[in-house]
């Protein structure tokens, strides 16, 4: 539900209060179009939510990208899999940018 609430904190926030934003298998919005910053959408290829943030994602605005990383995890539970040194890393660097 955090992704969910991020997500709505970047349609409404004014242009340059939102500089970064990370939706980890977050679940969709009504506004997608509207999201600022630059976003990075991270999903296990597995999670039930996977085409609904496919679906966000194409909606988004500039800049963006999306990541499908193996597995079913949802969110948070990434880190306890596999993926999580990846995932720790994509969100390093994303910030870094």
């Amino acid at each position: 539900m955090g992704g969910g609430a991020s997500a709505e904190a970047a349609v409404v926030s004014k242009n340059g209060q939102i500089d970064h934003l990370i939706l980890l298998a977050a679940p969709p919005i009504r506004t997608p179009e509207k999201l600022k910053g630059n976003k990075l959408f991270i999903v296990s290829e597995g999670d039930r939510l996977v085409s609904r943030v496919k679906q966000q994602f194409e909606v988004a605005p500039e800049p963006k990208k999306l990541v499908i990383l193996e597995g079913n995890a949802h969110a948070q539970h990434i880190f306890k899999t596999g993926q999580s040194d990846k995932l720790t890393q994509l969100i390093v660097d994303w910030l870094r940018d």
